[in-house]
């Protein structure tokens, strides 16, 4: 059965080819006669977990350009540090931001069931407590370069 309520997916256009959801594809008057192979209730099941999807792969997405853009800063520092400008806070920005990629990518090994509000959004006691440690050394460092914006996709709540 899920197989073939797969293959309509797809065919619906709601599923692309790479694995993610395309929910603008869900017509409200066209989807129920599209899945017509499952029941109301599954239907309405199944449309929360499409919409569900969507959201962790643009969670992830958001996640991974976060990783790789923290890790082309590390290498620039790390570059700037093998051409001689090895001072100390070369180093202090170089672990600050291994720091951040650790984090992020903490964030997105977390299954959605262990998923903490502090974490997802950045105010978790750890980071609090790193931050606190370093206040002394951080102020040589601009904090601008570590300001996140809070834009997350709105959640979807049925």
């Amino acid at each position: 059965m899920s197989r073939r309520v797969f293959k309509k997916l797809k065919d619906a256009g709601v599923l692309r080819g790479d694995g993610t959801v395309d929910t603008l594809n869900v017509n409200g008057k066209k989807f129920p006669h599209q899945v017509a192979i499952i029941s109301v209730p599954r239907q309405r099941e199944l449309v929360n977990l499409l919409f569900w999807w969507e959201e962790e792969c643009q969670r992830l997405r958001k996640l991974v350009s976060e990783e790789k853009e923290l890790s082309e800063s590390i290498d620039g520092v790390l570059q700037q540090r093998n051409f001689g400008d090895d001072d100390s806070d070369n180093q202090h920005l170089s672990a600050r931001l291994k720091f951040e990629r650790e984090k992020v990518r903490m964030r997105i090994r977390q299954r959605p069931s262990e998923r903490r509000d502090d974490v997802e959004s950045g105010v978790d006691v750890l980071y609090a407590e790193a931050q606190g440690a370093n206040a002394d050394r951080s102020q040589s460092v601009p904090d601008t370069m570590y300001q996140e914006e809070a834009v997350e996709p709105p959640a979807y709540h049925p």
